[in-house]
């Protein structure tokens, strides 16, 4: 736990926005809100663009 003022469950995942058009970014957030996802791990594989 991070901030132990305000102990929770962390909930969320993976989330690449750089393999999406930006008008879907909105979309992706406010669902992501409605399912409480309150963490990710932002941009995991941006490392590998422009490797092939």
């Amino acid at each position: 736990m991070i901030n132990t003022k305000k102990a929770k469950i962390w909930y969320g995942g993976d989330y690449n926005p750089d393999q999406w058009e930006k008008p879907v970014w909105d979309e992706d957030l406010r669902m992501f809100k409605l399912a409480g996802i309150n963490v990710v791990t932002l941009n995991v594989f941006a490392w590998a663009e422009g490797r092939n």
